[in-house]
């Protein structure tokens, strides 16, 4: 155990409150807190103890099993900070009684079954749609393309049949991919074997942020809880692999006793930015409970075989693969600002003659042209794994795509501080505007003003720039962003630097961003270190045995 370190005031001072009558004990304490803090900034909910530590740790006064309120939790060799030791075991508690490994998978009605085999539905997906039929718990799970979305919304047109009047609600941690949902299911609904009225009723239904769903906001609760708990019977949340623990425990605290509760994503996918791994985790915990989508039909073969190779950890295939002569879906370029820019005109070129040909009159046809320009900038991004890098970090590679953009004739706005065009990322919640982290909009001038169009729905709506919460530049996005959206193409950012963000889930996900064409912009050696370094997170949820 490290030193105690005198950069660490408040956690001094802490200590002597718990160990106020010896030195040694004092120091040694501090040193597992100290640790235990970063554990958690790496994300992990816990931390791995040795049996003689774990001997001595139990005799402390901070230290508890959970049956009293203590600063930190001993479970077996795992050590965790009370909030979120209480966070998992709500969730494993919640989830328990509902998951069953006797219930046999519901048949499907023979007329059901042929309406999807008319719309050549899988049968892959017919089957988990018949296990989750009989499920309170449904983890589904699958790479991007897999039809996750498509089997989503045949099994609610199974639970429509049995039970018409079902209340559901739809959520995903950001208004993106929450977007991306209601796209997917809309394309999907028109052939569902149910009634017009039933098929317009799953149209209606609009999801929704989880911080939303659950009414977060600046309350010291949320709306819905044990004591009042969210109305609907079935609830979905997509994108699942980013939320974490903490969110995820107060939606199950939120659920009545017979909702049924689907989480949806893609494991291999980055983890939440904050503490955990829950969806990972649970599929893995929960194996009964999971249904796994293998096959994928976003992408051609190319980018498939190249996201298998990623996940099985073997930088070298992957970097021969995107050496790979004649194929068009993969490539491979030097780590230069020019070499990107360059890769942009193709990608951008719809994009920027909208821009040229782009008038504001009225409020209808700004809108219109907004939506058609955010689509155009869907055909092409530049991801990276870094923020403030001096050089390859988000804020950096916007400023060289802005100057870049602006020489090709994006009109400047407001002292040239901004451009008609530029595409923002919100970065804080706002409660009052219904903006969310995450959530995407385009700088377009409307009836004098800097306004920024964000798309709700089949709707546009306009709000001045100068009331919105902090945003950024969205030309190049940070992969942790990209969660839940998808573009033609993508470039991806790998520098060759020692970071623990640069990991083989990382360069999995930044792939599976792009359904046409994926381009590394980087080195052999950055790859095959980022494939090699998988994340591994320590927490209460996995159901190791410590």
């Amino acid at each position: 155990m490290a030193e105690t370190s005198p950069k660490s005031p408040l956690l001094d001072a802490l200590m002597e409150i718990f160990e106020p009558h010896d030195k040694t004990a004092r120091s040694r304490a501090h040193s597992h807190v100290e640790a235990l803090l970063e554990a958690q900034q790496q994300g992990d909910t816990a931390l791995q103890v040795s049996p003689q530590d774990a001997s001595w740790l139990r005799s402390r006064p901070w230290v508890g099993d959970g049956a009293r309120p203590t600063p930190t939790v001993l479970n077996g060799l795992l050590l965790q900070f009370h909030i979120y030791w209480q966070a998992e075991q709500q969730v494993l508690s919640t989830l328990k009684p509902r998951i069953r490994s006797d219930d046999p998978p519901a048949p499907l009605p023979e007329d059901f079954v042929q309406a999807a085999e008319q719309q050549q539905l899988d049968p892959e997906k017919l089957i988990q749609i018949q296990r989750a039929l009989s499920q309170k718990v449904t983890f589904l799970s699958g790479g991007p393309g897999t039809g996750k979305t498509t089997t989503l919304t045949w099994l609610l047109a199974a639970l429509l049949r049995q039970q018409p009047d079902l209340a559901i609600a739809l959520a995903a941690p950001t208004g993106k991919a929450a977007q991306r949902m209601k796209e997917a299911m809309d394309r999907a609904i028109p052939a569902l074997p149910l009634a017009d009225e039933q098929k317009a009723r799953l149209l209606a239904i609009a999801p929704s942020t989880l911080h939303r769903l659950l009414g977060i906001s600046r309350r010291p609760q949320p709306r819905y809880h044990a004591d009042n708990p969210l109305p609907a019977e079935l609830i979905v949340v997509d994108e699942a692999s980013m939320v974490d623990v903490l969110l995820l425990a107060k939606l199950v605290l939120a659920l009545n006793e017979n909702t049924r509760l689907i989480l949806m994503g893609d494991p291999n996918q980055l983890t939440s930015v904050e503490a955990g791994n829950v969806l990972a985790d649970l599929t893995k915990r929960f194996a009964q409970a999971h249904c796994h989508l293998k096959r994928s039909h976003r992408f051609n073969q190319t980018i498939g075989r190249l996201a298998d190779t990623i996940l099985e950890g073997d930088g070298d295939a992957a970097w021969q693969q995107l050496q790979a002569k004649n194929q068009d879906a993969l490539g491979q370029m030097a780590l230069k600002p020019s070499v990107i820019l360059e890769a942009a005109k193709p990608g951008l070129e719809d994009y920027l003659q909208r821009m040229r040909a782009f008038t504001s009159t009225d409020y209808h046809s700004t809108a219109i042209q907004a939506r058609e320009i955010m689509a155009a900038l869907a055909h092409f991004r530049v991801l990276t794994p870094l923020r403030h890098h001096p050089q390859w970090g988000v804020t950096a590679l916007n400023q060289h795509l802005i100057r870049h953009f602006a020489r090709q004739g994006l009109r400047p706005l407001h002292a040239k501080e901004f451009y008609a065009g530029q595409p923002i990322l919100i970065q804080e919640n706002d409660y009052q505007l219904g903006l969310f982290n995450g959530d995407s909009g385009l700088i377009l001038p409307f009836d004098g003003q800097v306004v920024v169009w964000f798309e709700e729905g089949e709707q546009m709506r306009a709000v001045p720039l100068s009331q919105l919460p902090a945003w950024e530049t969205a030309y190049a996005m940070t992969v942790h962003k990209a969660q839940g959206a998808e573009f033609d193409e993508v470039v991806l950012v790998l520098p060759n630097e020692q970071t623990p963000v640069l990991t083989r889930e990382l360069v999995y996900t930044a792939l599976t961003r792009a359904k046409q064409r994926f381009t590394l912009a980087g080195s052999k050696e950055a790859l095959i270190d980022a494939v090699r370094a998988a994340t591994l997170r320590t927490t209460g949820l996995s159901g190791a045995v410590h």
